[in-house]
C-alpha cells in the first residue's frame, strides 16, 4: 500500500497517536483528516503547540501568489 502523507509525517503521526512509528494500522485514518488537523499533529508532536492552522495559512497564502 502506498501512502499519499510521506513516511516521516506519518511516523509523528503514529507516535502522536501512541503507536510505534513502524505501526502503519492506523495510515488510511491519517489521510483522512484535514491539512490542517495533520500540520497541527505532526509540528505537536516536535513541541511546536497551536500553530497548524496558521502554518497552512502562511504556506498557502505564499503558494497563492507564486512562491515555491
Amino acid at each position: 500500500m502506498e501512502n499519499k502523507i510521506p513516511e516521516y509525517i506519518l511516523k509523528n503521526l503514529r507516535q502522536r497517536c501512541g503507536l510505534d512509528e513502524n505501526d502503519s494500522s492506523h495510515d488510511k485514518t491519517f489521510e483522512q483528516l484535514s491539512l490542517a488537523t495533520i500540520v497541527e499533529e505532526y509540528f505537536a508532536w516536535e513541541g511546536i503547540i497551536g500553530y497548524g492552522n496558521k502554518i497552512v495559512d502562511v504556506v498557502t497564502d505564499l503558494q497563492k501568489i507564486g512562491v515555491n
